[in-house]
């Protein structure tokens, strides 16, 4: 079975009580579990609330959902919108596939990835342009990033820094 997981959703949040994160996707078999959320789906789109779930292959561990609140009282909303009743106990058992097709629409207009899927109501703001903000001067630097750290490109073994020189 996977880990249990806190929300941090959308544009809103997730108060942290539960005890959870949002998983990275492909992960299966979590539990999303006495989180407090507020001020999400507020754009007013089908499907948006606090959380959704996709599970486009079965065979896979069923994800559980429980306690969910929104701050204040109240059920939290999700995605299929039964996702508490149908998936309660954390079990691990295989899963059917569920598209969740509204949901799965709603991702790819948010994203641009197909407009066709838009609904005339949809809204999703879209960023007109990026503000790099300044960086902090007042920040200590690391004195070694690489400390401790498994060989990978950025921080290499020094028996493969030292080779990669002498070359």
């Amino acid at each position: 079975m996977g880990r249990a997981l806190r929300a941090v959703a959308g544009s809103g949040s997730a108060v942290h009580r539960g005890n959870a994160e949002l998983p990275a996707a492909g992960r299966r078999g979590d539990a999303l579990l006495d989180n407090v959320f507020s001020h999400n789906g507020s754009y007013g789109n089908p499907t948006n609330g606090d959380y959704a779930e996709l599970k486009l292959e079965a065979g896979h561990p069923t994800n559980c959902f429980r306690g969910n609140t929104e701050l204040g009282g109240g059920s939290a909303t999700s995605s299929p919108s039964n996702l508490e009743q149908t998936n309660p106990q954390c079990g691990g058992s295989a899963a059917p596939a569920d598209p969740n097709p509204a949901f799965l629409g709603e991702v790819y207009c948010d994203s641009q990835l197909d407009l066709s899927l838009c609904l005339p109501t949809d809204h999703y703001p879209h960023r007109t342009r990026v503000v790099m903000h300044p960086l902090p001067t007042n920040l200590k630097t690391m004195p070694n990033p690489c400390a401790g750290v498994p060989a990978n490109p950025w921080c290499p073994t020094r028996r493969a820094r030292r080779a990669a020189v002498s070359t």
